[in-house]
């Protein structure tokens, strides 16, 4: 039962780092593509037609960049994807709203693969207290 354990624990670890490496690197094309290309006119035209200021793209893609890179540092993930977290949840809504053409699928997938990353980083997980029951002693850290 101890190999399987492993074995789990192993398959895990690599998951996990197979979906931060894809969100960290959506996340870092989404941003980026608001300073290359046709990408400043483009989400420029988009976000001031949502009714945000143009410079707010951005502040966007800078947060989307900087943040995908945090992605990639186990102690700061969680929290990265936290704020990335806010920041699709900021997407779903404008796309919703408005009636993007952009569709919800895109804030969705990111907001599922942001979920698996913040629930596999968070720095303490928690189990029931192997004490006594009734005891008020609550949670304890798991190792």
């Amino acid at each position: 039962m101890s190999r399987l354990r492993s074995s789990l624990r192993v398959l895990g670890r690599v998951l996990l780092w197979l979906v931060t490496i894809a969100e960290a690197g959506l996340m870092a094309i989404a941003g980026s593509a608001k300073f290359t290309g046709n990408g400043p006119e483009v989400w420029g035209e988009m976000f001031v037609g949502w009714g945000y200021p143009l410079w707010f793209a951005w502040v966007v893609g800078v947060v989307e960049i900087a943040f995908a890179l945090l992605l990639l540092v186990p102690r700061l993930a969680a929290w990265a994807a936290s704020v990335l977290g806010i920041v699709m949840l900021g997407a779903l809504a404008t796309v919703v709203i408005h009636d993007s053409p952009l569709g919800v699928a895109g804030p969705i997938v990111n907001l599922v693969a942001l979920a698996i990353v913040l629930g596999g980083r968070w720095p303490v997980r928690w189990r029931p207290s192997s004490s006594v029951a009734g005891s008020d002693s609550g949670p304890q850290p798991h190792p």
